[in-house]
């Protein structure tokens, strides 16, 4: 008797465990509420400042307008229906509603991958590629490419995950769970599809940003060591004439206006001139020479320039603004995606090498799941810390301000912007007027 009276001295009582679940449960639906709401309301943040702010309206925002669009759709479908399950431990609505929320969830998630590899590659030629690149961007090819990310998402799930009973000839799904059949029958389909879904992409956008990274250093390293030469240059040709003057600067006036213009034409999205080739002007200055530089173009073509007067002014070397721009955009996207996406993936292989150290049931298999919705949670924060103009038009629509700034606001804007279009070797070109 009095073994027995211990071991229910020990034992909890119904109604705490009750009361405990009931908490914890009540705790993770406000939560997956919250995050669901600030899902729907950053995103849609997103699409309206697209739509009222013309300076948000380049081609370069297409795609971050396309993933907001995915990243809306989980957080109206995929997040509420995905926290019943998870609070309920059991599937309550139809074998139909679970195929259809299933097919819209990898759908928009697949979609959301795809738009962020997009941007990735966009932001990548941009630095790397600025005038041909740009001077081929259009808003049609923008739009075919973000319509061929959904297209390819729209194939890769919905039509297997309706069709599969079909194909099995019955539904082996219970009653009381979702989940998609082809991918925990069959080892090789579910590992293929998370690399192809997340391992690979992931990988490419961290190959891409390092690159973007490397190329910006090096442009930074090639300014600052031009300003070098012409500040040595300076001491050594002070006793130039004005007519060499003269003629150095409209040399190089001229040569840095065409290329200008171009560059404008490309960043602006517009048809270049078909006249004249998009080409980019390298002076390379030999310190050892008090007079002459050599203007070295794309094509391997050399002239001889005039005499080098003294520079009037020597700019210091900075990062033009939109590498920048575009540099600490990505990195805050490709680390949300990472820090999201990461935990459950590593669990899938983990389970499907050995099955009984997962629990699909379990907590940290639920959490894991959850987490990847999360990532379209924090992309439009990621858009306001890296972009002051998403974050100002945020501010003006919250504070129901949606009238456009004014002429003199808009032109400081234009101006800013213009500044970090120019490339690196047009910057220090400049300083030899």
């Amino acid at each position: 008797m009095s073994a027995l009276a211990m071991n229910a001295t020990h034992e909890p009582p119904d109604d705490s465990v009750e009361l405990a679940t009931t908490l914890i449960q009540t705790l993770g639906a406000l939560v997956g509420v919250l995050l669901s709401l600030l899902t729907i309301v950053g995103n849609v943040l997103v699409m309206i400042a697209f739509k009222v702010d013309k300076q948000l309206q380049t081609i370069s925002n297409y795609f971050l307008l396309s993933l907001a669009l995915a990243d809306f759709l989980i957080g109206c479908i995929s997040m509420p229906l995905s926290l019943i399950y998870i609070l309920t431990n059991y599937w309550p609505f139809s074998a139909l509603l679970c195929d259809a929320w299933l097919a819209v969830d990898y759908l928009n998630s697949n979609a959301s991958v795809l738009n962020l590899l997009l941007i990735s590659f966009d932001r990548y030629f941009s630095v790397t590629r600025p005038l041909t690149y740009r001077a081929r961007r259009t808003t049609r090819r923008a739009c075919a490419m973000i319509a061929g990310a959904w297209l390819v998402s729209a194939l890769l799930w919905p039509p297997w995950i309706f069709a599969w009973p079909a194909i099995e000839g019955r539904r082996t799904v219970p009653s009381d769970q979702c989940y998609i059949p082809f991918l925990e029958s069959n080892i090789w389909v579910t590992i293929s599809t998370a690399l192809i879904a997340f391992w690979l992409p992931a990988s490419l956008m961290c190959v891409l940003y390092w690159r973007i990274w490397r190329e910006t250093e090096r442009r930074y390293k090639d300014l600052t060591a031009l300003v070098l030469v012409s500040h040595s240059l300076s001491s050594r040709s002070s006793h130039t004439g004005s007519t060499s003057s003269t003629c150095w600067q409209k040399c190089c006036t001229t040569k840095a206006t065409a290329v200008s213009s171009q560059t404008s034409i490309a960043a602006s999205g517009e048809t270049p001139p078909t006249s004249e080739s998009i080409y980019t002007i390298v002076i390379q200055l030999d310190v050892n020479c008090e007079h002459s530089a050599t203007v070295t173009m794309l094509n391997g073509a050399q002239e001889e320039a005039p005499p080098s007067p003294p520079p009037t002014r020597i700019r210091a070397p900075i990062q033009p603004k939109s590498e920048r721009k575009a540099a600490k955009t990505l990195s805050a996207i490709l680390l949300a995606f990472i820090v999201t996406w990461t935990p459950y993936n590593i669990l899938v292989f983990v389970k499907t090498f050995s099955p009984t150290s997962v629990d699909s049931d379990g907590l940290w298999w639920q959490f894991a799941y959850y987490l990847c919705y999360i990532n379209s949670t924090l992309n439009p924060l990621c858009y306001a810390l890296c972009n002051v103009n998403f974050r100002n038009t945020y501010v003006r629509i919250l504070t129901c301000r949606l009238r456009q700034p004014t002429q003199q606001q808009q032109h400081t804007g234009r101006q800013h912007r213009t500044t970090g279009r120019h490339d690196t070797t047009l910057m220090a070109t400049a300083d030899f007027k």
